[in-house]
């Protein structure tokens, strides 16, 4: 489903100062529609208030690669990928509900991930 545009033809209008023409109504909706799409394309973001739920992968947040001092209190961290982020309502983590984690602008910082080993292998004590 398309997105809508970032402005109608009746903003456009408003901006203008003056009222279009059915043909010209037809265009400016066009145009205003491939404009959005563009600025969508470049910026990477959908630009549309929205609701969603998503599943992402944790990354570490290791000590050498501090890029904000609260890295060093935390497990993991995604960067949520449409900004702005206004709310987050839930964290799951292995599937289970967590309220060990805070927003920081984009970056969903977690402060507690049971460390499950290293993919691929068993860990075994000797």
């Amino acid at each position: 489903m398309p997105l809508p545009p970032l402005a109608t033809a009746a903003d456009l209008a408003a901006a203008l100062g003056r009222t279009f023409t059915t043909g010209e109504q037809a265009q400016a909706e066009a145009l205003l529609g491939q404009a959005s799409a563009m600025v969508r394309a470049y910026l990477r973001q959908d630009i549309t208030r929205a609701t969603t739920t998503d599943t992402f992968t944790l990354q570490r947040s290791d000590r050498q690669h501090l890029a904000s001092p609260f890295d060093h209190r935390t497990h993991g961290q995604v960067l949520l990928p449409q900004r702005p982020v206004e709310e987050v309502t839930e964290v799951r983590v292995n599937d289970l509900p967590t309220a060990d984690w805070w927003l920081d602008g984009s970056v969903l910082r977690v402060r507690t991930v049971p460390w499950q080993g290293p993919r691929g292998r068993t860990n075994r004590r000797r």
